[in-house]
């Protein structure tokens, strides 16, 4: 048989299968549900939490905490792995919550009140913990606590820094203060007119990263020396309304939330192609200010929509092999693909990896396609 005649057979083998399987994709979202755009995530986990604003991964328990605004329940939520949610303390409309992530203490910034207060973990109280930002209109936000292994200039090890948006006219600032010792919180950045609303903190292993939620493009600043100053992420596209941010272990890039129509999460490349945006996730509804977080590992992926009333877990998966056009879709298309890389005699074409394209490689490919995703 010529190479020609199996090309053709393998075609007629395909149509024939798609005509009893239908075309083969990702499977269609639920309504109200998010669309994932890059192919290595997959929504695995959805848990119903009233009026979610801000969420943040406890490493010490396990667990993830919302914090829960507008909702009639106001306060810090505990949703356990096997969904259980739990109101852990009552506060006012939590602007932004955070984690130590060595003894687990949770701390929320209540941006009407102008107070941060903790929670030590496994406790059902909470204390005022800092309560002296810039005068006349206190409005923390998104806050951070500096994991142990932070190697930057910016701030010590272990430190927490939070924003404070001054929504009223205040001061538009940036805040350090100690997870250990209650009060004591210093100027890290104070208001020069470069910052209109800081609404969350990132911090990687040896950077700091501001959101600036100035409305439609907004801003992110790179906190570059123990001063404060501030130096823009340049970035292919202007980003609606940055509500929050997280660094993805391993690839080091930025993972904002875009609180656009619709409300999306975005990828900012921090290494090669630096400032590059590209969608990750898409089809939210209200994302409020540090609203997404990552695990440690980058494996798995939280989101709280507001609308929605919803915490959306989506895990790494990678991505799918039988997709071999990289369109996030298994269906002839890639079929097509295939077959003309190994007319082609194209490397990738080897699917069996023995070093040889031949026919045996077809029928390993349409066992994987039929397979789907």
């Amino acid at each position: 048989m010529t190479c020609e005649t199996r090309v053709a057979a393998a075609l007629a083998w395909a149509a024939g299968l798609a005509g009893v399987m239908g075309v083969m994709g990702l499977a269609a979202p639920a309504a109200g549900q998010p669309v994932v755009v890059e192919c290595q995530w997959k929504l695995v986990r959805t848990v119903p939490v009233p009026g979610p604003w801000s969420v943040a991964y406890n490493p010490v328990d396990g667990a993830v905490y919302v914090g829960a605004r507008s909702s009639g329940a106001d306060g810090l939520y505990r949703v356990d792995p096997d969904g259980t949610v739990t109101r852990v303390v009552a506060a006012d409309r939590p602007g932004g919550i955070g984690v130590d992530p060595v003894d687990g203490d949770m701390f929320i910034a209540e941006d009407y009140g102008g107070n941060i207060y903790r929670v030590v973990l496994g406790a059902g109280v909470r204390e005022t913990w800092v309560s002296g930002f810039g005068g006349g209109d206190d409005d923390p936000a998104g806050l951070v606590v500096v994991p142990p292994g932070y190697t930057g200039s910016v701030v010590a090890p272990g430190a927490a820094i939070s924003g404070d948006r001054g929504a009223n006219g205040g001061s538009d600032e940036v805040w350090m203060w100690s997870p250990d010792v209650a009060e004591g919180e210093v100027r890290l950045h104070a208001d020069n007119g470069t910052l209109v609303d800081p609404v969350d903190v990132a911090v990687s292993e040896d950077r700091v990263v501001v959101v600036d939620d100035r409305g439609s493009p907004g801003a992110l600043w790179e906190v570059v020396d123990s001063a404060g100053t501030l130096v823009q992420i340049a970035t292919s596209v202007g980003i609606d309304n940055p509500r929050a941010a997280v660094f993805e272990p391993g690839t080091g890039d930025l993972l904002v939330v875009s609180h656009g129509l619709p409300g999306r999460v975005l990828r900012v490349r921090m290494g090669e192609q630096a400032g590059d945006v590209t969608e990750v996730i898409r089809g939210f509804g209200t994302l409020g200010w540090a609203s997404v977080d990552m695990h440690p590992n980058g494996g798995v992926l939280w989101v709280v929509d507001y609308d929605e009333g919803a915490l959306y877990e989506f895990a790494r998966v990678g991505l799918c092999r039988a997709d071999f056009n990289g369109d996030c879709l298994v269906n002839t298309l890639d079929m097509l693909a295939f077959l003309n890389a190994w007319a082609a005699g194209e490397e990738r074409a080897d699917w069996n990896e023995d070093g040889t394209v031949n026919t045996l490689d077809v029928l390993g490919y349409l066992n994987a396609w039929a397979a789907g995703c």
